[in-house]
């Protein structure tokens, strides 16, 4: 990757320019164990899949930033452009009740994006004490995935071929003034949506929406002195599902599970209302809010192939809530900074098995022991209990990080050893539709890292400036 930033002159004006890209081959063998009764018969069932990946991305960025000295204001101009591909071959083998690995089939997956985003943002100082904010932006997105599934002479192959276009157009104004020792700042943004989605093997438009969205948002702040600031806040915002989740095909588990994508997910609309205090170095805050759709994985059953489908779909809704502190400590060579929040959650679906949600706590520190000007010991660990959220029951998770730093001559050496009690085990546990699932995520794998660092010297500060234009880039 590459960057260029250069200023135009004295007033602030500036121009950037970025590129990067980067190629991630993944070639490596997937094990799936299944274990299958119906009507009192079991069957034991090992799927081997030898996989090979091949993953690009680009990324390129443009701002010019322009300073408008005779109106006091400021216009920024921003584009990025965003590719992403992933061309991944399968090889399936299955080994049922220890007959031995029989090719069950091989699929060749490729996927596709491009996503091409542009902005421009004014800001406008009216007078001493109110700002002007307003702007417009527009993404396109366009992804294509092209499938194949071959089952060699047992049965015809299978294909899927969909294109997903999705055009967004958003325009916002925010106001903010300043009274004495109080901030106000309210405005709202507006979005228009269209997404298609094209199954070129069937020659149908499959999904077809358009959508216009208002985005209020409002904060008020009180600053006592400089240790002690209240603020109080209010937004709603929206979380559009992954390019990949609305147009993948399926990945294939055993004979009674695949992973698959979900064309026909629609975004998460969030209202959240949250209080933040800073008290000296304490900082206290308090949040709640509600979603409509949100997202989440589940287990779906399919009468007419008697297989479960892993995917991610919207439930109805879900209502949460949570009161945290974060405090820092020293005393002599020791250091920390601490974090502990009471939370609750609740997420609903009329199909799903709602329980009854619990509260939970959830603790982080990260400490740090100065032995020497040189040498140091660091700890960091976080904890979460046990929960239920509705329609989730999760497990309680601790896990606990050790390391140590030194110093030589020009060198920074850094040794890491990552979950050092083996505890980052994740079960999860919920009841949806016709499905009671137990979903074990093991990330118990210890990790031992070693990195080392020169220094060639002290550098001047940087007056680098990059903007981000396309705040979804995520997706892709």
């Amino acid at each position: 990757g590459a960057s260029l930033y250069q200023e135009l002159n004295d007033d602030g004006d500036y121009l950037t320019l970025t590129f990067n890209s980067n190629f991630r081959p993944d070639k490596g063998d997937n094990n799936t164990n299944t274990k299958y009764t119906e009507n009192g018969i079991s069957s034991n069932i090992l799927t081997l899949n030898h996989q090979d990946n091949k993953r690009a991305s680009i990324n390129s960025i443009f701002n010019y930033n322009k300073k408008l000295a005779d109106w006091d204001a400021n216009i920024f101009t921003g584009f990025q452009y965003t590719r992403e591909s992933r061309n991944v071959d399968y090889e399936f083998l299955n080994n049922i009740d220890d007959s031995g690995y029989e090719f069950s089939q091989f699929r060749r997956q490729l996927y596709a994006g491009d996503v091409y985003s542009g902005r421009i943002d004014f800001e406008k100082k009216l007078n001493e004490n109110y700002k002007l904010e307003l702007g417009t932006s527009f993404t396109k997105a366009e992804t294509t995935t092209d499938n194949i599934t071959d089952f060699a002479a047992v049965k015809a192959p299978e294909f899927f071929n969909y294109f997903f276009k999705e055009s967004n157009t958003g325009s916002y104004v925010n106001l903010s003034t300043e009274k004495n020792k109080w901030n106000f700042k309210a405005g709202i943004r507006m979005e228009t949506t269209s997404a298609k989605g094209f199954d070129n093997i069937l020659k149908d438009t499959t999904l077809s929406r358009n959508a216009v969205d208002w985005f209020p948002n409002a904060e008020i702040s009180f600053q006592q002195n400089k240790d002690y600031v209240y603020t109080l806040n209010f937004r709603k915002t929206i979380s559009r599902p992954g390019y990949g989740n609305l147009s993948s095909g399926g990945l294939y588990g055993s004979p009674y599970i695949e992973y698959v994508g979900n064309p026909n997910l629609i975004p998460t609309y969030t209202n959240t209302l949250s209080f933040n205090t800073s008290l000296k170095k304490w900082s206290v805050n308090a949040s709640v809010y509600t979603s409509k759709n949100p997202m989440g994985y589940t287990l779906v059953y399919d009468d007419e192939k008697n297989i479960s489908k892993f995917t991610l779909i919207n439930f109805d809704k879900e209502i949460g809530a949570s009161l945290g502190v974060d405090v820092p400590f020293e005393w002599k060579i020791w250091s920390s900074q601490n974090s502990m929040s009471v939370n609750y959650g609740k997420t609903e679906d009329s199909l799903a098995l709602i329980k009854k949600s619990t509260p939970y706590l959830y603790i982080y520190t990260n400490n740090t022991l100065k032995i020497t000007k040189s040498f140091s010991l660091l700890m960091d660990g976080s904890y979460i209990s046990k929960r239920t959220e509705g329609l989730y029951e999760n497990n309680a998770v601790c896990a606990v990080n050790f390391g140590i730093t030194k110093s030589v001559s020009d060198f920074d050496f850094t040794f890491r050893y990552n979950d050092i009690f083996k505890q980052m085990n994740y079960i999860q546990n919920m009841t949806y539709d016709k499905i009671i699932s137990t979903g074990n995520f093991y990330g118990n794998t210890p990790t031992i890292s070693v990195a080392v660092k020169y220094n060639f010297g002290r550098l001047e500060k940087s007056s680098y400036k990059e903007s981000s234009v396309n705040e979804t880039s995520n997706r892709l």
